[in-house]
């Protein structure tokens, strides 16, 4: 009995009062719990931040312009589309990609680059081809938002 209690008063500085060392072994394994999904959390996202490139649209027109333009593909509605959109780009809006697939099949070995109005619906597509074995999706950065906002031009 006096080992327990020489190991009690021992440990007792460092558990807070009242506390039984049962309950303060559970506040540990908590702790390292919480410290290794948050690890495991930020790498998952540092991978998928990782997993598409993106190209400035400034970039993107100057190589439209000098006529080395990757696939643009353009998942905004066809309403949105018609509206304006980047000189080249082909319109498969997000919704119909997966069943559209096989009219991209002729660009899986191409870079294909993706933009929607803002990003949400242009992450999804990415999603969707890389799944399907597209390896050189590409995003663009600001989307047709980002696009009209540097001024570059649309056409109808």
């Amino acid at each position: 009995m006096q080992k327990g209690v020489a190991m009690q008063s021992r440990h007792s500085k460092l558990a807070p009062s009242g506390a039984s060392s049962a309950s303060w072994r559970l506040l540990i394994v908590c702790a390292a719990l919480a410290v290794g999904a948050a690890v495991f959390s930020s790498r998952g996202q540092a991978q998928e931040a990782k997993a598409t490139p993106s190209i400035a649209p400034a970039q993107l027109y100057s190589r439209i312009e000098a006529k080395k333009a990757p696939v643009i593909l353009d998942v905004r509605t066809p309403e949105e589309f018609a509206a304006g959109h980047i000189p080249g780009a082909i319109n498969i809006p997000q919704t119909e990609v997966q069943k559209r697939l096989p009219e991209l099949e002729k660009y899986r070995n191409q870079e294909i680059v993706v933009h929607c109005g803002s990003g949400g619906r242009a992450a999804k597509a990415e999603k969707t081809l890389r799944e399907n074995g597209f390896s050189d999706v590409v995003d663009l950065q600001g989307h047709m938002n980002g696009w009209k906002a540097q001024g570059l031009p649309t056409e109808r």
